[in-house]
C-alpha cells in the first residue's frame, strides 16, 4: 500500500473514531414566555421507536425509558394524570445503523436495498436520536423539547443508556430563566 493511501486511511479512521468519542450530545429548547410553575400534572402519550436493531425494539426498552421520564417529572414536582394532564409527554426515538465504507466514510446501513450500496456494509455503530416533547393545551402547543443523540458500537449498551439519556434531558426541566 502506498504511503499516501496509508496516511489517508489513518486520517479517515481518526476522524471516525473522534466522531464516535464525542457522539453523545443533547440540547433543550423551550418557550421563554411560558410559566412552567403553573403546570401540575402530565400525561404520557404512546412512545414511538423506529429502528432495525432488535435490542432497541424490545418492549422493555420503552418501558424503562417511560419509567425514567415519570420519575424525572415526579421529582420536578409534577403528578401523572391518566388523561388530560397539563402537559402531554411525547417520546420519539429513531435509530440508524452505520457501517464504515471506503476511505473511512460512515454510511447508513439499510435493509432491503440492493445493488451493492450501503446495505452490503456490516453495522459498525448505531446512532439514536431521542426526542422528548412536552406540549400544553388543545390544540397542543410545544412548550419544551429535549433532543439527545447517542452513538454506540454495541446496540445493547445503547438500549441500556437511553433511560439515563431521557433523565438527563429532564434534569433541565423546569427551565431556568436567564
Amino acid at each position: 500500500m502506498s504511503p499516501v493511501r496509508t496516511l489517508a486511511l489513518l486520517c479517515a479512521a481518526l476522524l471516525v473514531s473522534s466522531a464516535l468519542l464525542r457522539a453523545d450530545d443533547h440540547s433543550v429548547i423551550f418557550d421563554p414566555d411560558v410559566n412552567f410553575s403553573s403546570f401540575k400534572t402530565f400525561t404520557m402519550r404512546d412512545a414511538r421507536l423506529t429502528s432495525a436493531r432488535p435490542e432497541l425494539n424490545f418492549p422493555l426498552v420503552i418501558k424503562t425509558i417511560n419509567d425514567a421520564i415519570r420519575t424525572a417529572l415526579t421529582t420536578a414536582g409534577l403528578k401523572e394524570a391518566p388523561a388530560g394532564g397539563d402537559l402531554s409527554v411525547a417520546l420519539n426515538i429513531t435509530g440508524v445503523d452505520y457501517g464504515i465504507g471506503p476511505f473511512g466514510r460512515a454510511s447508513a446501513v439499510s435493509r432491503g436495498r440492493g445493488r451493492g450500496g450501503a446495505s452490503s456494509l456490516p453495522v459498525d455503530f448505531t446512532e439514536v436520536t431521542l426526542v422528548l416533547d412536552l406540549e400544553h393545551g388543545n390544540p397542543a402547543a410545544l412548550v419544551w423539547r429535549g433532543v439527545y443523540h447517542d452513538t454506540e458500537g454495541d446496540a445493547q449498551k445503547l438500549a441500556a443508556a437511553l433511560p439515563k439519556d431521557a433523565a438527563k434531558l429532564l434534569g433541565e426541566y423546569p427551565p431556568k430563566k436567564k
